[in-house]
């Protein structure tokens, strides 16, 4: 009997809509420059095994998203887990309320090619229940948790100092960070969905919400919130002036 080793398994979302993808017949997947076929397991996981030890690039394609590539490293006797958000492309049937943007991201007037994370508060809001914390254990107040994307990545906007958290698990009011805060952040600091985006060399970043509203930038610790309409609208941030 052959037996494989699970190097690292990704599970690829609708970066729209939240949800798993139901198949990955359409997934186009290199690794390290050359193409590979992933095992695909239900629930929209993409599971790889028996990769050497060191860093590797994974890009992800299907039609109607944009490309997403990811860095990831494999260690000894260690399996990695990751997310994928796959942003909506052309073509993508957008339903009538939803609102997107085309930003401009720069640093003192010029192209910003530094990452940048942007999100939107969802309709069950998920807020720290707790005090600062120590750990990776937190308590966390939400009134659905299942409409939240989870595991993920999440901004916590704040005067202690905004910083982006990775939330593995969320069960009850109990959630397990990826790493412990490194700010002390009142009970009630909400924690924002944000999903990471890499401008192209004008610094430019298409992005897409499915409604109109609050939505959250970060970058490089500079943040700031701005009112997106519906539709499609053309904006600028210069993130240096937020630092």
């Amino acid at each position: 009997m052959i037996r494989r080793r699970v190097s690292a398994v990704f599970l690829l979302r609708d970066g729209f809509s939240g949800r798993p993808l139901a198949s990955g017949a359409q997934v186009r997947c290199t690794l390290d420059g050359t193409p590979v076929c992933p095992v695909w397991k239900e629930g929209g996981y993409l599971v790889f095994t028996d990769l050497e030890q060191g860093e590797h690039v994974l890009t992800i394609q299907r039609p109607l998203y944009q490309m997403e590539k990811k860095t990831f490293p494999v260690q000894a006797g260690e399996m990695w887990e990751d997310t994928a958000d796959l942003k909506p492309g052309a073509g993508y049937p957008f339903p009538p309320q939803a609102a997107g943007m085309k930003l401009t991201v720069t640093n003192g007037g010029e192209p910003s090619l530094w990452p940048v994370w942007l999100g939107m508060a969802p309709p069950a809001a998920l807020k720290l229940a707790q005090d600062g914390g120590e750990g990776t254990a937190v308590r966390l107040f939400c009134r659905n948790a299942a409409l939240l994307p989870v595991p993920g990545c999440f901004l916590i906007p704040s005067k202690a100092g905004s910083e982006l958290v990775h939330l593995r698990t969320l069960r009850g009011e109990k959630g397990e960070l990826q790493s412990p805060l490194e700010s002390r952040h009142p009970r009630g600091a909400e924690l924002i969905p944000v999903q990471r985006y890499v401008p192209d060399k004008a610094g430019m970043v298409s992005v897409w919400f499915p409604r109109a509203g609050k939505v959250w930038l970060y970058c490089q610790g500079a943040v700031c919130s701005l009112e997106l309409k519906a539709g499609i609208q053309a904006l600028t941030w210069n993130w240096k002036e937020e630092t």
